[in-house]
């Protein structure tokens, strides 16, 4: 906590608004805080930068997919202010996808109407359209918004319109009008924009150049640029155009420059003073410092010079603040070279640039003082034969330098100057030199050389024995910039720890002179650095020094008052002996409140610690100062020394008086860190009072692990269900035999959150069911309200509009809307028929035209059943699934017999679906495209080769079609044609045609298959199909029969795609580069060369550098991170780091060039194909989560990447922060190794001791998480990632038959607390044959389970474990088609023993048989857990913890 509230406060002292962004980038990497980002967003909406406003957005992207935290406190910011500016169109997808961005945070402006039209293309949602009014609508956006209505709304080809269908949108726009592209900001639109700016006097347009991003584009620069050029000679008006451009984009360097040459010129050419003073008023408002060179040249260029360089340069010094003597480094070489001018006491800048830029050879002996001190500060280093002339001159040229280094702001690093100075030419540099140096700081190297610094100041205290602190202190007022010399002092005394030793050594010899230093550090930082130094005094006492500093960046008057506060004592006449506990219940404000209970804390702790009151007076004169975080920090640390029974009582008492609700909160923060002993009733109730139901859930379970009473499970129902954690809810009930009246209770709740439409809001719908008119009058208050009244005003304006309601209701994902457009349908169908009998039955065009409406509302009403059947069919409702299509079908409609099968398919019973697929197929035509949907499922159910040839001709351009085909027959051809039509089915097709290649023993089929799979590669985009099964491809290379055919296709896809160059490292030799072109052959042999590189370096026990020792390793830079493609390797970490084990793996670090390291770890004497296939497997089964048809997109396996080199070496990525499970256990049992040793002979346990064993190790997972989070809802959050990546993979690794998940192969992320699981190559079931046979599933012992929290397996785990069984089961033809070739591949010891391939197959298929799936995952859990099982595995396996 110290540390955090001092970055804050830090980075909010560094912020302005020239380096916001930069300084947030810095502040995310470690602290992340509300104030500072909304710090930020202000910021930005100030400045309107649109390319700032995108960098800032990308910035939170990539921590809001990363971080929880950043995500929680993201939602809480400002960050809807920013969404009042354009941005780009990908990056608000993204950001649409993380946070959940509505239209009422997208206020329909015209100031952000691209952002509405990107809300509404990414989320299909228009339902509110028709309100929307276009009147102000500037030209820009108005043609964005007749691309929108070409994107959502339908071409009228008899009118030659786009139109709406809607009255109140009146809008009927022309198709010549419309661009063909969305967006229509380009360089073309850019030109047409300036040229109407320049023909009209209309001054909106201008706000339409923010679109334009000139920043990133040289197109629009030039074009802008060659617009203000042509403005030039023209009349007044130009100025004010020019000048209205400029107040709305952000130039670049060449447009302010332009900027600047217009304005210059303009004010040269006009006499009348008013102008010149309107020119020079725009002039004083704009900073052209960034572009002095180019103003210089500009001048010079323009002006013709002569000697007298004060009158020359006097115009422009007139026009903006400019004073060459700054810049005359810059100005006489110009000078001298472009016009021949010589001024001879500025001559040594000619010598010194002549030597820097190469053009005079240097005879060091002839040059002068100041030549010799301007060559120093640009870099140049060679002055030996100069040594005396140096040595004799010194304090001059050390003024000459320190002069320049000033006024000229050369950009050389002043302690190489001094460095070479003192070393080389063995110059006496004075202490004082140094110390005014080491003040003015360096402005090019930074972290080298203010530590450089700081280790001279503290090398120069300690040989002098001086004292620290006057040294310190008078480096302090002679510093520029004091803070960044105590921020430097502060980062190199956290990071380096022998400078900390060095501190701690000093503080032995002068421990005031040490303590005064550290109190120039914000308070935070200095208490953590006491602590660090070992200090005993308490950390209180050095307050008062602290907020003196911090005071002085206040108000003059207000410092001055906390002054008197703080020396005067002017609270002197209080007691530590008699605090009045009922004034300060009475406290309704939240700082008063705090500044009273910092007050009873310091007399508490004094009473504790027999401080002076002398003492104690100046401690609460700080209470009346200090900023609420401050005395929040304060009173939490303190409470965490004080906690005694008078303290205790007067919280008891405050909680019970519910004042302020604020007050309430902090209690109960504080109770989390500080562990106050509150009464758990009076803390539960006050949690209430605040909603703060995650720290209820938080108390609660830790209160059933000793205590099961059943009001405990209602309150955690209670507090579950309040959050939504609807799983855990049902888990709740699950617990218990005989549900209570709350389980109930709460079961019905969810069955009536899960309704599609709440009954009483259905009521107000009802009325129009007698008159559908009477839609006007339904109220619009919620968005289902207005989304119905738009429906019902298309369809009473046209029934044809049907159609757009249907679309409508589908792109809204608004289930409710079913039943009331069901209601719908009876209505409209009983004004029709009232219409009807009213009418002249004798009239047969009234009788065609009422027909043609029936026909569409019955098209309507059946397409709407449909919907229904969908989402009951969604939520296994078989039953009522059936009851909504039987009526139909009994109403003669036979195309539903079709959805009757699709039901039976679902609900497992495929005679009865055949049976309805048949009977569609005898009713409809063979033309009709209810048969041809029918054919296709009945072909599958009945799955024979005579069928499927007999009626392929009817089906033979549907992709699914010719995918079952081949599944039947094994022929390649089949599965070809499928993916030719689409890829739909690329992750069954692709495996299956190069495992069913490996099956072809005859030549001419073998041929014949060749031909038609380099056929389909031959069009570039069929060929990226390919990409994520290369590692499936390229193991068939060593078959004698495809060996040549394989190599065709690696060459092929190496020449296209780079990323594939890291996945071929294993079988590179095996690759006949002959059709690669000389660069992809030299970037191949780069790789070869690296991973022989790599496999030495595994090999190796003692390195030091790895650049040094290996110094070929450097070939990889410029090569891509393995497989990390696109990132690209700019640099190498020389230090490696090396395992203690029995491998000894070296760990490695690639310096990618997006700024991010990426570790490898090389291990030798290690097998790691199928360790890189069974993550290929986790990694499409994300896939599968991510797109399949599991229910919650949320499920991950957490993976890495796994590169096999040599059968015995390979390279794995390396997580940082992850922790095993025994190491959290060592922390926690003491006797873990006794119980080993004791049974090692035995080499388990058996069932006998079993359970006295088990009574020696509690569970302590879950307080070991509790340990690590920072409040209850990151305890919650990481919990959930917890038991979500364990269940996942426990289910994943049976079916793979994953075994050795001992306590060292089982990891958790110390952030996320995700489950990481290693050493993945104990498969196939390979466990059950190990001497001593595995007989678990998974590992679920006690701890494990313990860290799913007081529900145990029940809720979230369980319902986890069936969703991914259901997800294998679902999708088990793709899962067994990618492991074909894995198990089949000839190089693995399976297919060289008894156990073949297809025996795996056959095993792996039948897990995932379809089944019953809450049955089985009971079963496997019983198995895991059954401790007979248990007490029988290898001691080694730890069952016991």
């Amino acid at each position: 906590m110290f540390d955090s509230i001092y970055k804050i406060n830090l980075y909010k002292s560094k912020i302005n608004p020239s380096n916001y962004l930069e300084i947030f980038t810095e502040s995310l990497e470690s602290v992340i805080s509300l104030d500072l980002i909304n710090l930020t967003i202000e910021f930005l909406v100030n400045e309107a930068n649109l390319v700032s406003i995108d960098k800032f957005l990308l910035i939170c992207l990539n921590k809001l997919t990363t971080n929880i935290r950043f995500q929680h406190i993201f939602v809480k910011s400002k960050y809807q202010d920013i969404l009042k500016h354009p941005i780009s169109y990908n990056i608000f997808n993204k950001f649409q996808q993380i946070i959940e961005i509505t239209e009422k945070q997208i206020a329909i402006r015209s100031d952000n109407f691209y952002n509405y039209i990107l809300y509404k293309k990414y989320s299909n949602d228009h339902k509110n359209d028709l309100f929307f009014d276009k009147e102000n609508l500037s030209m820009l956006d108005m043609n964005i918004y007749k691309n929108y209505l070409e994107y959502v709304y339908e071409y009228n080809s008899t009118d030659n319109k786009f139109v709406s269908h809607a009255n109140k949108l009146n809008a009927c726009i022309n198709k010549k009008n419309i661009k063909e592209n969305y967006s229509c900001i380009n360089n073309d639109s850019l030109k047409t924009l300036l040229i109407a700016i320049n023909t009209n006097t209309d001054e909106d347009k201008y706000s339409n150049l923010e679109y334009y991003d000139f920043n990133n584009n040289i197109e629009y620069e030039e074009t802008l640029i060659s617009f203000v050029k042509s403005l030039l000679n023209k009349d007044i008006y130009s100025l004010k155009k020019v000048y209205n451009i400029y107040e709305i984009i952000q130039p670049t360097k060449k447009l302010l420059f332009a900027y600047f040459a217009f304005l210059y010129l303009t004010y040269s050419k006009y006499t009348n003073k008013y102008i010149k003073d309107t020119i020079l008023n725009i002039v004083s408002f704009k900073d052209f410092s960034s572009i002095s060179q180019m103003i210089l040249e500009f001048y010079i260029g323009h002006v013709t010079p002569h000697n007298d360089l004060d009158s020359y340069f006097a115009p422009l010094s007139e026009f903006i603040d400019f004073n060459y003597c700054s810049h005359i480094h810059l100005i006489y070489p110009l000078l001298y070279y472009k016009y021949n001018i010589v001024i001879d006491k500025y001559n040594h800048y000619i010598k010194a640039h002549s030597i820097i830029s190469g053009t005079e050879k240097c005879n060091d002996i002839k040059l002068n003082v100041k030549e010799i001190s301007m060559c120093l500060l640009y870099g140049y280093f060679d002055f030996k034969k100069s040594k005396m002339l140096i040595k004799n001159n010194i304090t001059s040229i050390l003024n000459i330098i320190r002069q320049e280094y000033i006024n000229n702001n050369v950009n050389s690093c002043i302690f190489e100057i001094l460095k070479y100075l003192s070393n080389n030419l063995e110059v006496k540099i004075s202490d004082n030199v140094w110390d005014y140096f080491r003040a003015l700081g360096c402005k090019t190297c930074k972290d080298e050389c203010n530590n450089f610094r700081i280790n001279n100041l503290f090398d120069k205290i300690e040989k002098t024995n001086k004292n620290a602190y006057n040294v310190f202190v008078s480096i302090l007022n002679n510093a520029q910039n004091k803070f960044e010399l105590i921020k430097n002092f502060v980062k190199k005394f956290e990071s380096d720890i022998d400078f900390q030793s060095k501190i701690r050594d000093l503080y032995g010899k002068l421990p005031q002179s040490i303590l005064d230093i550290v109190g120039h550090i914000k308070f935070e930082k200095s208490l953590e650095m006491l602590y660090k130094l070992q200090i005993s005094s308490n950390p209180l006492d050095y307050f008062k020094d602290n907020f003196i500093e911090e005071l002085k960046t206040e108000p003059e008057d207000m410092y001055n008052e906390a002054l008197d506060v703080l020396f005067h004592n002017a609270i002197s006449n209080i007691s530590t002996k008699n605090i009045d506990t009922f004034e300060i219940r009475q406290i309704k404000n939240y700082k008063k409140f705090l500044i009273a209970f910092n007050n009873i804390l310091l007399c508490q702790w004094a009473d504790d610690k027999n401080v002076t009151e002398n003492t104690i007076y100046s401690l609460f004169s700080y209470t009346e100062i200090f900023t609420t975080k401050i005395l929040e920090f304060t009173a939490v640390n303190m409470l965490c020394r004080v906690k005694n029974e008078l303290v205790i009582k007067l919280l008891h008492e405050i909680l019970e008086d519910k004042i302020n609700c604020r007050i309430i909160k902090f209690i109960t923060e504080c109770n989390f860190k500080c562990d106050l002993n509150i009464n758990f009733e009076l803390l539960i109730e006050s949690c209430k009072l605040i909603d703060d139901f995650y720290y209820i859930i938080y108390l609660v379970e830790q209160q059933l692990f000793s205590n099961n009473e059943e009001y405990l499970y209602n309150t955690l129902q209670q507090a579950f269900y309040k959050i939504k954690d609807y799983e855990r809810v049902q888990g709740i009930n699950c617990m218990f035999v005989r549900p209570s009246k709350a389980n109930l209770y709460y079961e019905f709740r969810i069955e009536k959150e899960n309704e599609k439409i709440d009954f009483d809001l259905y009521e107000q719908f009802k009325i129009i069911e007698d008159d559908f008119s009477e839609w006007k009058n339904i109220n619009m208050e919620d968005n289902l309200g207005r989304h119905f009244v738009v429906d019902c005003e298309l369809v009473e304006n046209d029934i044809h509009n049907l159609d757009i309601v249907t679309r409508r209701r589908r792109i809204s994902a608004d289930t409710s809307l079913l039943k009331l457009h069901e209601l719908m349908y009876f209505s409209l169908l009983k004004q029709l028929k009232t219409k009807n009998s009213d009418l002249n039955s004798g009239c047969s065009e009234n009788d065609a035209t009422e027909s043609s409406k029936l026909e569409l509302l019955n098209s309507f009403y059946f397409t709407v059943k449909r919907d229904i059947i969908s989402c009951l069919l969604t939520d296994k409702k078989y039953d009522k699934a059936v009851e909504q299509v039987i009526p139909l079908i009994e109403n003669k409609e036979w195309s539903f017999y079709h959805d009757l099968g699709e039901v039976y398919i679902k609900a497992g019973n495929k005679s009865k679906a055949k049976e309805c697929f048949k009977r569609v197929l005898n009713i409809f035509n063979k033309e009709d495209a209810m048969y041809l949907k029918s054919l296709v499922k009945y072909l599958e159910l009945v799955n024979s080769k005579d069928f499927f040839a007999k009626n392929i001709e009817y089906v033979k351009n549907i992709s699914r079609v010719w995918f079952l085909y081949g599944k039947l027959t094994d022929q390649i051809e089949f599965y070809i044609n499928s993916l030719l039509i689409d890829g739909e089915y690329k992750y069954e097709c692709v495996p299956r045609v190069f495992h069913a290649l490996g099956d072809i023993s005859d030549k001419r089929k073998l041929n014949k298959a060749f031909k038609l799979v380099l056929q389909f590669l031959e069009q570039k985009h069929l060929k990226l199909l390919l990409l994520p099964f290369y590692n499936q491809i390229i193991c068939k290379i060593n078959n004698s029969l495809l060996n040549g055919f394989i190599n065709k296709i690696i060459v092929s896809l190496m020449l296209d795609y780079k990323e594939v160059y890291w996945s071929s490292i294993y079988f590179i030799n095996d690759i006949n580069t002959d059709g690669l072109d000389i660069d992809n052959k030299l970037y191949l042999s780069k790789i070869k060369k690296m991973r022989d590189i790599l496999y030495e370096i595994s090999t190796t026990q003692k390195i030091t550098d790895v650049k040094k020792d290996f110094p070929g390793i450097c070939l990889c830079i410029g090569m891509h991170v393995p497989n990390k493609y696109p990132v690209i390797i700019q640099d190498i970490e020389g230090t490696v780091l090396i395992y203690r084990s029995l491998q000894a793996p070296k760990r490695i670090c690639f310096l990618g060039d997006d700024g991010k390291k990426y570790y490898f770890l090389c291990k030798y004497k290690d097998d790691l194909r199928k360790d890189s296939r069974f993550v290929e497997v986790c990694k499409l089964i994300n896939k599968l989560f991510s797109t399949g048809s599991c229910t919650n997109t949320s499920y991950y396996i957490r993976t890495y990447e796994v590169i096999p080199c040599f059968h015995n070496f390979g390279l794995i990525e390396y997580i940082e922060g992850l922790i095993s499970i025994k190491n959290i256990a060592v922390q926690y049992y003491d006797n873990l190794s006794v119980v080993a040793k004791k049974y090692s002979v035995k080499k388990k346990i058996g069932l006998k001791d079993f359970k006295n064993v088990l009574s020696l190790f509690s569970p302590i997972l879950d307080k070991y998480i509790r340990s690590q989070t920072t409040d209850p809802y990151h305890w919650y959050q990481v919990r959930n990632n917890y038991v979500l990546t364990c269940g996942i993979m426990n289910i994943v690794g049976w079916f793979m038959g994953l075994g050795d998940r001992h306590t060292e192969n089982i990891l958790l992320d110390s952030k996320s607390f995700d489950v990481v699981h290693v050493d993945l190559n104990c498969i196939f079931d390979k466990g059950k044959s190990c001497s001593i046979p595995e007989l678990v599933p998974f590992r679920l012992t006690q701890n494990i389970i313990n860290g799913f929290g007081a529900l145990g397996l029940h809720g979230t785990y369980n319902n986890t474990c069936i969703s991914t069984l259901d997800l294998l089961q679902t999708n088990r033809s793709i899962i067994i088609s990618n492991l074909l070739s894995f198990v089949y591949d000839p190089l693995h010891e399976w297919n060289k023993k008894e156990a073949t391939g297809k025996k795996i197959i056959d095993s792996l298929s039948d897990k995932i048989q379809d089944g019953d799936t809450i049955s089985k995952i009971e079963d496997l859990n019983d198995e895991a857990m059954n401790q007979n099982n248990l007490s029988n595995m290898y001691i080694g396996w730890l069952s016991f913890i």
